[in-house]
């Protein structure tokens, strides 16, 4: 046999022995993060072949290959979360029912999925033409999906946006704690969330919103040039890919990313509706603006506002009666199976929102739990008398990333704002030189504007960044193309500045976090975990110890995700119950029986937390309380295992 035809297999072998040693010593790293891209890949396949196919049913028009998967698996994402919660709502939510479910999908989409691989390399050759960009955008993209496999561990998640969709898994469905009033948002993000945990990998969550953000900025892409240069386009991609507060956001397990993506797409859409309207072809798109706008509202409230200015937009305009009424019709069928559910549970659709309006029979004290809800935002809110102060004082602090707005969990979008500020003259300039460009920021004006008007935290303002970004790009363009050369390098280094300044805050954060030795292998999860997380290790020692069936009370702990077994935290926007017991009861061993007739069979306790929350007001025992909370341990309390952050303790029977 000849050197040349024993080259393929000795190449072959070669790859084989690299992969096999890759995973030797990388395994403990790669398993988890591989698995959760391969379930990613999959379920991103399936949703572009049902949404290619939904497209066709709905009848639109006008559209190349690339643009029809992008359409098509922005659809179908939405589409799956609506599935998920039907299952959750029956109280199927179980992974054989999943299952059967992607199984179906799969089938279903299937005659499209090879158009859909065909029709992702179509931009190949447009982007090859412009290598430097696309290896920038590219590399941004790749930076951020790859830190997205860190563990779990920003707060939020851990509290809820992760919480109760692993209480949906445990249950098989649907159910309402008490002690969460985010139990009653709406949650489309959530439903995709528990997707990803009934198979196992909470990393394919934190896939799925870095999914929403790619999705973001292909919706960009697309749209961007059809309105603008490939250049301009491609500079609105990069902005937003390596904006600090969207990566940060977009390896979390947050629904800002989602909020972002339906809400580009309804303007997107309806951009395209007001373009074909001329040729009579226009309903579908028309259609997919107000199912975008749904979805967006089935995933945040606030996310209603896009459809609200819309449809006044239309009505300003004297848009057919049809017209007004498909699209509005289409986003609240749409975004109402969340308001059913809230009305059905609590009373009220919109719960907490007018919780002083509407009825509540929820369960739990609803109406204390939504007043603190609101007051614990009260601190970001506008001062009175102070708007042209405030408004005057906004830019810098939103270029500096001030705490401001939006502290402890919040301040994940505080960073990166810096030339969105700057770039304001770019985008005026862009707005006064094209109509459609004009309308995009005066939507994003009139967005930001009620936002200001109510919590001003910067990471619900992070939605409107693939439509700013589009107008600044266009205005940048419009500056540069008559520039000198030694204008143009100017220019040139300053956005490289904040480009390196923005990767630079990114890179600090991460530091921050020690992700990096976790993402390197040279850190397993579960030590990354107990160093992030003070609770960790006994909640770690309660999965590998306790019976399935135990109960427990975590003291001052908020975040109960990694605890398996069924739990109640320590609630920061809620009475907890446990400190009205222990003020109740007259004894310590009173205290311990009322814990054990409410089915608790251990406390775990993380002090610093508890000092921290203190602060909320909710944790406030009377004397007696105390007293009788302190006199459980050792006797009627004893502790089963300490680490150096948390005690976990097993009652007395």
């Amino acid at each position: 046999m000849t050197s040349a035809a024993l080259a393929p297999f000795y190449s072959f072998a070669l790859l084989a022995l690299a992969l096999h040693l890759v995973w030797s010593h990388f395994a403990q790293v790669l398993a988890g993060g591989l698995l959760a891209t391969a379930l990613l890949a999959v379920t991103t396949l399936t949703c572009m072949g049902v949404g290619r196919l939904l497209l066709k049913w709905l009848l639109v028009t006008h559209l190349s290959e690339s643009e029809r998967t992008l359409v098509g698996g922005t659809l179908g994402i939405g589409l799956l979360s609506q599935l998920i919660f039907v299952l959750a709502a029956a109280g199927l939510l179980k992974p054989v029912a999943v299952f059967a479910l992607i199984t179906v999908l799969w089938v279903s989409g299937y005659t499209e999925i090879r158009e859909v691989v065909l029709s992702l390399r179509s931009n190949r050759a447009l982007l090859g033409d412009r290598p430097a960009w696309t290896l920038g955008l590219g590399g941004l993209l790749a930076l951020s999906f790859w830190t997205a496999w860190t563990p779990p561990h920003q707060y939020d998640a851990l509290v809820y946006h992760l919480e109760l969709p692993s209480l949906y898994v445990r249950h098989g469905g649907l159910t309402t704690p008490d002690y969460l009033p985010f139990a009653h948002f709406p949650q489309n993000s959530e439903m995709l969330f528990s997707f990803a945990l009934l198979f196992g990998s909470d990393v394919l969550a934190q896939l799925f919103s870095w999914l929403a953000m790619a999705l973001s900025v292909w919706w960009l892409f697309e749209m961007g040039r059809r309105e603008e240069p490939l250049s301009t386009a491609m500079l609105a991609c990069v902005l937003l890919a390596s904006h600090t507060a969207v990566m940060l956001l977009s390896g979390a397990a947050y629904v800002e990313t989602f909020v972002m993506l339906w809400l580009t797409a309804t303007v997107f859409c309806f951009l395209r509706w007001r373009e074909a309207s001329v040729s009579g072809e226009s309903r579908g798109w028309l259609i997919l603006a107000g199912v975008f706008a749904g979805l967006g509202v089935g995933t945040k409230y606030t996310a209603a506002l896009c459809p609200a200015f819309l449809t006044l937009y239309m009505l300003a305009r004297r848009s057919s009666r049809r017209e007004i009424v498909a699209f509005a019709a289409t986003a609240a069928i749409v975004g109402c199976p969340w308001l059913i559910k809230n009305w059905i549970a609590t009373g009220n659709p919109v719960f907490p929102f007018l919780y002083k309006q509407l009825p509540y029979w929820g369960p739990g004290p609803g109406l204390e739990i939504a007043e603190r809800y609101f007051k614990f935002f009260g601190e970001y809110a506008p001062v009175p008398g102070r708007l042209i102060q405030d408004l005057a004082a906004f830019p810098y602090l939103a270029a500096i990333g001030s705490t401001r707005f939006g502290g402890g969990a919040d301040v994940l979008g505080d960073l990166g704002w810096a030339p969105a500020v700057a770039l304001l003259p770019a985008a005026l300039l862009a707005a006064v030189r094209n109509r459609e460009l004009r309308r995009v920021l005066l939507y994003c004006a009139a967005h930001a504007a009620v936002w200001y008007s109510t919590a001003v935290v910067l990471r619900f303002l992070v939605v409107l960044l693939p439509l700013y970004y589009l107008v600044a790009a266009a205005g940048l363009q419009a500056v540069w193309d008559p520039m000198s050369t030694r204008g143009r390098v100017i220019l040139g280094a300053a956005l490289s500045a904040f480009l390196v300044l923005n990767l630079g805050l990114f890179m600090h954060v991460q530091s921050l976090l020690s992700s990096w030795g976790v993402l390197v292998a040279a850190e397993p999860r579960e030590v990354y975990l107990s160093r992030r997380l003070e609770y960790f290790p006994c909640a770690r020692w309660a999965r590998e110890n306790l019976d399935k069936k135990a109960r427990i009370l975590l003291v001052g702990e908020s975040r109960g995700y990694y605890l398996e077994q069924e739990h109640v935290p320590t609630a920061a926007m809620a009475p907890n119950k446990f400190v009205a017991w222990s003020d109740e009861a007259a004894s310590s061993a009173e205290l311990n029986a009322r814990f054990i007739k409410e089915g608790l069979t251990h406390i775990l306790v993380a002090p610093r937390e508890f000092a921290r929350i203190q602060g909320y007001g909710t944790l406030n025992f009377t004397d007696k309380g105390w007293r009788n909370w302190e006199g459980l341990e050792p006797n009627l309390a004893k502790p089963v295992y300490k680490a150096q952050g948390c005690a976990l303790m097993e009652l007395a029977r």
